[in-house]
């Protein structure tokens, strides 16, 4: 029982590591792609 209540708490705190990371990428994509647009739109 125990063993399986701390792979489980494993498993959550892997979750939300995981989660925290795509919210990390997705805001450093989401950057990198208004600054694509700011380029373009300064070659335009």
């Amino acid at each position: 029982m125990l063993g399986k209540r701390r792979n489980r708490q494993e498993l959550c705190k892997n979750d939300r590591f995981f989660a925290l990371n795509i919210c990390k990428t997705k805001i450093a994509f989401h950057k990198k792609h208004q600054d694509f647009e700011r380029f373009y739109v300064k070659q335009a």
